[in-house]
C-alpha cells in the first residue's frame, strides 16, 4: 500500500524534544490513516504527549479533513495491566470533535481488517503485508 512519511520536530511545554515520525497511509474508503510515532524511542518525548497539536498540524499541511483522518499511534514495549493494554499500536478516538480530548485504545486484528490494510511487522518498513 502506498504511503508517504514526514518527520515534525517538537517541543512540550517542559522543555522535552522530540521528532514524529507520521506516515499517511489512503484508505479505500477516502480516509486517510494517519500513523504516528517517536522517531527515536529512546531518546525523544512521547508523541501522546502533543497528539492534539500534531493532529492539527498534519491536517493544515495535507490540507485533510480532520473527519476523515483515522489517527494511529505506535509505542514499542507492550504493558499489559490489569483493566487495560498499553503498548503497540493504539488507535486514537476523539471525545467530541476531532482532534481534541483523545483517548488511546489497542489494535486488534478486526480494527486493521475495518482500515482496509494490516500493521507492518515493523513499523519502520510501511503498511501492507511486509514480508
Amino acid at each position: 500500500m502506498e504511503h508517504q512519511t514526514f518527520h515534525i520536530p517538537f517541543t512540550l511545554p517542559n522543555g522535552s524534544s522530540g521528532t514524529a515520525r507520521i506516515i499517511l497511509v489512503p484508505l479505500t474508503d477516502g480516509r486517510t490513516l494517519v500513523a504516528c510515532m517517536d522517531d527515536d524511542d529512546e531518546d525523544d518525548a512521547a508523541v501522546n504527549m502533543i497528539v492534539e497539536r500534531l493532529f492539527r498540524e498534519v491536517c493544515k499541511a495535507h490540507r485533510l479533513k480532520p473527519d476523515k483522518v483515522v489517527w494511529v499511534e505506535f509505542t514499542y514495549g507492550e504493558i499489559d495491566a490489569v483493566d487495560k493494554a498499553f503498548g503497540g499500536w493504539e488507535r486514537v478516538v476523539w471525545n467530541g470533535k476531532p482532534g481534541e480530548s483523545p483517548e488511546w485504545h489497542r489494535m486488534d486484528r478486526e480494527d486493521w481488517a475495518e482500515l482496509g490494510t494490516e500493521p507492518p511487522l515493523d513499523p519502520n518498513k510501511g503498511f501492507g503485508r511486509n514480508p
